[in-house]
């Protein structure tokens, strides 16, 4: 989304207007954006698999125990 801003009389901010659609920008509140904006301010960057068809599904890996790994390292 794009929106107009003029400084001239206050703040007045334009209507939001749609700059595009892509599956590969869409965002979740809780997680970091997937895309940045190019240092020109001309392009949007983003990371996406080459084979959308064939991307594995994201995945989330819980370790129990993790301590358990250390507890013999620790230091006294």
């Amino acid at each position: 989304m794009a929106v107009s801003v003029s400084t001239e009389q206050g703040f007045i901010l334009g209507q939001p207007q749609r700059l595009f659609e892509s599956e590969d920008l869409q965002s979740n509140a809780y997680a970091a954006p997937d895309y940045d904006l190019s240092a020109d301010g001309e392009r949007f960057l983003t990371a996406a698999p080459d084979d959308y068809e064939n991307a594995p599904p994201p995945s989330i890996r819980v370790v129990e125990n993790w301590y358990e790994e250390f507890r013999d390292r620790e230091q006294d």
